[in-house]
């Protein structure tokens, strides 16, 4: 992990992050799918919700049918599905980065994904609800019966890059020359992703463009 900054910044809680203006974050995903259209602006509401007794994020308004798409219980009494909190907004733009498949014929993507709200599993419920291409090991959000078979699978999903602006001990934002003050912070792919991007024969693993 690469950590630019010209001074030591105040670490800021996650609540800090959400509440700060200026956070930028880039995440890169490998999806199951290839995405039509391949880049774009995703604006849903997103909504708490207990399916089969089981919590989950939603979007919102989401039909009855939709959630049984993703649900593994089918045999409980339990109600199909509950809302427990009132929607969210949630904004993720979203750019394809490679597209292929891998030697069984399985469509894989590499896409970049750019959040502007922070809501809980965001990007994961925008991608297999919204773009209709599940994050690769995503057991959660893949819908039942389309799921692949990986040995010692993880989720694909890996933050790149998130810009911090620097905080003052009372919490207002640090601006040198009425510039606003950043910690640039970047991380390379985990090392299990190049096994998968091998099958697709993706070889660029820098996430400095990111």
């Amino acid at each position: 992990m690469e950590v630019f900054y010209d001074f030591t910044p105040k670490i800021p809680t996650e609540d800090d992050i959400l509440k700060l203006s200026g956070v930028e974050q880039a995440y890169v995903a490998v999806l199951l799918g290839h995405p039509n259209p391949p880049f774009g602006k995703i604006d849903k509401p997103l909504v708490k919700a207990v399916i089969r007794g089981r919590e989950t994020v939603m979007i919102s308004g989401a039909s009855d049918s939709y959630s049984s798409d993703y649900d593994d219980n089918k045999n409980s009494n339990k109600p199909l599905s509950k809302s427990l909190t009132k929607p969210q907004s949630a904004i993720t733009e979203y750019k394809t980065i490679f597209t292929g498949n891998d030697p069984r014929g399985i469509p894989l993507s590499v896409v970049a994904l750019f959040p502007s709200t922070g809501r809980k599993h965001q990007l994961r419920v925008h991608c297999a609800s919204m773009l209709g291409c599940p994050i690769l090991g995503d057991l959660k959000y893949t819908k039942k019966g389309k799921e692949i078979k990986m040995k010692n699978l993880k989720m694909h999903l890996h933050m790149t890059k998130i810009n911090l602006p620097l905080v003052n001990p009372d919490g207002t934002v640090r601006t040198e020359n009425n510039i606003q003050l950043k910690a640039i912070i970047s991380d390379p792919f985990p090392s299990f992703w190049k096994k998968t991007l091998s099958l697709i024969n993706y070889s660029n693993y820098s996430t400095k463009k990111y």
